[in-house]
């Protein structure tokens, strides 16, 4: 719908309000003046196109009433029908962006590239990991350009990258390895991609103190091994460690498999670089363990997905490396034994305790396919004949590492015996504690007898991601933190659901033949030598609050989807994974967010370690308070005033302020 031309007022001089109402088109409350719209970042050919609705994120002929709507419908109030294009914000001017960037860096011809000259670089750099959200093809990959690829080598490159884009308005989504599950890396439209892979040298890595300084590009499991050297470790750990880089591990404040035993990564982040969205360079903290002077200002841009300012250099206090690893893997009677394993495993191993995960049975047969189709070394430590699915409660995967292998290897050994004998001593002499340890009961276990059995043992956890989507089918991901007894109802809640809906999972048979899919998606892959992917990427689903029941006409005779779990039980995270033949946007439809409200309402958290992105940003309001959101608003204007860095991610739409990059 367009309005009727109303008359322009002349331009004001006066501060731009930051949080406003969307206008929509049932009310003209809040209208934006001409002078405060959103800057367009797309070009005059696609304008209409994109907000006619097309965008790639919303299918159907017309807007649907979601948030991306009332965008829309805010455009046409702004820029009625017949004011003419003259009235409409300047398109960034994306060529003389590039040119000036070629000259801000050294050797830019080499480090700035535009989607005219190389558009399949630029596709690559717009595609998340999961491909849930396909680039925007309706500008960035065009005849006439758009997105530029810039990669600055210092923290000064990158200062006048994004000194540039403030005083021009142009949107920058900073990108790392590029390894992320909500789309926070990847540009919503036509965005300057700010890659920080070059930002990769190890400034100083301190034996004496056990003190890292790096660049935000350096690797995950290139770190590691460099502090390995000297008898440290990261005190992170991730199945995606060896493409992930650690400013990308900072902005979404990552989790992984050692948070049990080393607590949160920001807990070690001793001083950071950061350039905000002005363009200027913010050294935060120092390289001194007690350093008392003041608010500690680095830890906003922990977790604030680049929305803040982007990371450039790190300073971490580094934990010893243990002189040894060993690893044990039950299988649990039920899920509740696997909690009471757990628990157990604190209790018995105490400081020696280096990781406590879980998966179900249907993950570690997806991880034995994969790893049988691509030539891996994983095979069943319980044997050929044994079933993955054969016990209801999953997996259990414990680590002891220690200062002692010898002495950890006997805790281990004592703590197995009490688990399969039923013996387990109570944490204390209280009922609960009686009682827990009664309930720690496993059907088998498995103890690796070296590194590199424990290296087996870990390949089984570690796969579980990849063995789903690096195979022919889709996946629908759900990562969320829950009080441990509420698992299993999580789990339980969502089957109903989706079966209440039509939806209905294989049974043994059935599953087996997907997993045949499986391989073939996993062999071809192989064979074409890259990351195998989803051949036809889904498209998310619009969240809506309140939830409303969704009905779907879907064949009974024919499976849909399958649930996949696994997660960290040392810290209550559950991964919950919906698995498809092929694409099925019935899924998420049903899902999202019934389920986030579900865990909401149980004092979860929507995001325990992959963030917020643009997949989980409209549900903020679930978990957070109207003054808290206002706040980080607040806190957003003072860095990123007219925000430009990482537009349509982690806020709201309406809690964004400036507006004037892309607030979808």
């Amino acid at each position: 719908r367009r309005v009727q031309p109303q008359p322009q007022p002349q331009p004001q001089h006066r501060r731009q309000p930051h949080r406003r109402q969307l206008v929509t088109s049932s009310s003209a409350a809040a209208r934006h003046e001409p002078w405060e719209a959103p800057h367009s970042v797309l070009s005059d050919d696609h304008y209409d196109h994109y907000f006619a609705g097309n965008h790639a994120s919303y299918t159907g002929d017309a807007p649907q009433t979601t948030t991306g709507s009332s965008l829309f419908s805010e455009v046409e109030e702004i820029y009625p029908e017949g004011t003419g294009r003259g009235d409409a914000p300047p398109r960034p001017d994306y060529a003389a962006a590039a040119a000036y960037f070629r000259r801000a860096l050294a050797n830019g011809d080499e480090y700035v590239t535009t989607a005219c000259q190389d558009p399949e670089l630029l596709r690559a750099h717009s595609t998340d990991w999961i491909r849930r959200w396909p680039p925007a093809e309706h500008a960035a990959f065009g005849t006439a350009g758009g997105s530029v690829l810039v990669k600055p080598g210092s923290t000064e490159e990158v200062a006048a990258v994004l000194d540039y884009c403030h005083e021009h308005a142009i949107p920058v989504v900073p990108q790392g390895g590029n390894t992320g599950m909500v789309g926070g890396s990847t540009p919503v439209a036509d965005e300057v991609v700010l890659s920080l892979s070059r930002l990769n040298a190890v400034h100083d890595l301190d034996a004496l103190e056990g003190v890292l300084t790096c660049g935000a590009g350096c690797v995950l499991e290139e770190l590691n091994a460099a502090c390995n050297e000297l008898g440290y470790e990261m005190p992170l750990d991730l199945g995606a460690k060896g493409s992930c880089q650690i400013g990308g591990n900072l902005s979404t404040h990552a989790g992984g498999v050692r948070f049990v035993r080393h607590g949160p990564l920001r807990a070690y982040v001793l001083a950071l670089a950061v350039v905000d969205g002005r363009g200027r360079v913010l050294r935060l903290g120092s390289r001194m363990r007690k350093d008392n002077t003041g608010p500690d200002l680095k830890q906003l841009f922990v977790g604030s997905e680049g929305t803040l300012g982007v990371i450039t250099e790190v300073t971490l206090a580094l934990p010893r490396a243990p002189r040894g690893r060993q690893v044990a893997l039950l299988a649990a009677r039920d899920f509740t034994a696997a909690c009471a394993i757990m628990a157990a495993a604190k209790a018995s191993l105490g400081e020696v305790l280096g990781a406590c995960e879980w998966f179900d049975g249907r993950a570690f047969r997806h991880v034995l396919g994969y790893t049988e189709a691509t030539g891996g070394a994983a095979a069943n430590p319980f044997g050929p004949d044994a079933e993955p699915d054969a016990h209801a409660g999953g997996y259990v995967l414990v680590e002891a590492a220690g200062s002692v292998p010898e002495h950890d290897m006997v805790k281990l050994e004592a703590f197995l015996e009490g688990i399969l004998e039923g013996s387990v001593a109570p944490a204390n002499e209280s009922a609960a504690a009686v009682e827990l340890a009664r309930q720690a009961v496993a059907d088998d276990a498995v103890l690796a007898q070296d590194m590199s059995q424990a290296a087996t043992l870990w390949t089984l956890r570690e796969l579980c991601p990849t063995a789903l989507t690096g195979s022919g089918l889709s996946c629908y991901k759900y990562d969320i933190s829950l009080p441990l007894k509420l698992f299993e109802p999580a789990m339980d809640a969502t089957r109903q659901r989706l079966r209440e809906h039509g939806l209905r999972e294989p049974d043994d048979a059935e599953l087996v033949s997907w997993i045949v899919l499986g391989r073939e998606g996993w062999s071809q892959s192989v064979a074409r030598g890259v990351r195998a992917m989803s051949a036809t990427p889904a498209t998310p689903a619009t969240p809506t609050t309140p939830s409303t029941p969704v009905t779907h006409a879907t064949d009974a005779t024919h499976a849909t989807h399958a649930q996949v779990c696994w997660g960290h039980l040392g810290d209550g995270n559950l991964h919950l994974n919906i698995v498809s033949r092929a694409p099925n946007e019935a899924i998420p439809e049903c899902l999202e967010p019934w389920l986030f409200e579900w865990v909401a309402r149980a004092g979860g958290s929507i995001s325990a370690e992959h963030g917020v992105g643009r997949c989980k940003n409209e549900l903020m309001p679930l978990i957070k308070s109207s003054e808290v959101l206002e706040v980080m608003g607040d806190i957003k204007e003072v860095f990123d005033p007219k925000g430009i860095l990482n537009p349509g991610k982690m806020l709201p739409a309406e809690m964004s302020p400036g507006r004037g990059a892309l607030n979808l």
